[in-house]
């Protein structure tokens, strides 16, 4: 203990002597602050379990919020300055009840306008990009039924996305949908709980499979 007080003691000392050698430690801490400050985390009743990686950037103000569990991969990215839309939209990622599960893995980059609603599960492998106003939900938010649809939830599935996968701007993803790894979305569809496999193009609303993608040019 002595010792660590010792070697604090001079290395103030010699910061005080010289400041040249503790201007980048305050950058990096103040870079660092000011990233995190746009992650706003809610744990409005019980207890959200978080999992931060090493390396995540919060570009865009990032709402963190639910009962359940998050888990965020290393080197992940939320929101480009200038991606569009990023003064006027905002990124949710929501594990809403305390069972609800979303995992995403790692380098994984967003576009602005992300949001991710989890009542059941949510997965996510590493390497996916995604476009602007990208929507991903497990269920249906409201019962189908007329009488029903104040009074539950609705039906959920879980949603598993694969490796290196590319979406493009405005597409919605629905319960029950499973993307494998190095597909295409194409911009503006909505994937209805269809499985698709890998290394295929997916376009059109309800989504289907319009190309398959040479498997050697796929990412490893």
């Amino acid at each position: 203990m002595a010792n660590s007080k010792k070697s604090f003691l001079e290395r103030l000392v010699k910061a005080i002597k010289n400041p040249r050698l503790v201007i980048p430690w305050i950058v990096t801490k103040t870079t660092i602050g000011f990233n995190y400050a746009r992650v706003l985390i809610y744990k409005s009743m019980g207890s959200m379990r978080l999992v931060l990686g090493r390396n995540i950037a919060f570009y865009q103000r990032t709402y963190i919020t639910g009962l359940g569990s998050i888990k965020i991969g290393d080197k992940c990215i939320f929101g480009v300055p200038s991606g569009g839309g990023f003064r006027s939209s905002d990124c949710e990622i929501q594990a809403r009840y305390e069972n609800s599960k979303i995992f995403l893995g790692r380098n994984i980059a967003s576009n602005n306008g992300l949001v991710i609603i989890a009542t059941d599960s949510i997965t996510i492998g590493d390497d996916c990009l995604f476009g602007r106003n990208l929507q991903i939900s497990d269920c249906d938010g409201h019962g189908l039924e007329p009488a029903k649809r104040r009074l539950c939830r609705g039906l959920s599935s879980p949603v598993v996305i694969g490796k290196n996968v590319w979406f493009g701007n405005n597409v919605t993803v629905l319960k029950g949908t499973i993307i494998g790894d190095n597909c295409v979305v194409g911009a503006g569809s909505i994937l209805t709980g269809k499985h698709f496999p890998p290394n295929v193009i997916i376009a059109g609303n309800p989504a289907k499979i319009i190309k398959e993608l040479p498997v050697n040019d796929t990412f490893q």
